[in-house]
């Protein structure tokens, strides 16, 4: 369920800006061949189960790769902390470690051309 809204949601960012994409992920073993799976399902039926959305801004599979073999994977993971810690979940703290990830955080946001936090479902 959480992979079908996820991909939902990113295929409407991808019909704002008119654009396609593909998929990368972290690879763990015990969920990717679900994931696959589930995927190809929803290709298969043309929309997904959840709201009934077509999935055809995404271009051909899932990929995954493990994080340590990739430089894209590791920011990846350290923008999604910095907006779970920073945007989601902030709780005033003035500690040196909080004030600095804080104003990095602010500094990669304000560069970015595209930057939303949605709760999902809505």
């Amino acid at each position: 369920m959480a992979l079908m809204l996820l991909l939902e949601r990113f295929c409407d960012l991808l019909d704002d800006y008119d654009e396609r994409a593909v998929i990368f992920g972290d690879y763990e073993k015990d969920e990717m061949g679900r994931d696959v799976t589930d995927f190809s399902s929803f290709q298969a039926r043309g929309v997904t189960q959840y709201r009934g959305r077509s999935l055809d801004r995404l271009i051909d599979t899932l990929y995954f790769t493990q994080s340590h073999h990739s430089r894209l994977l590791q920011l990846a993971d350290v923008v999604l902390y910095l907006v779970h810690r920073f945007d989601i979940c902030w709780d005033s703290s003035n500690t040196w470690i909080d004030l600095q990830g804080r104003s990095i955080w602010e500094h990669l946001r304000d560069g970015a051309s595209i930057y939303r936090v949605m709760k999902w479902p809505r």
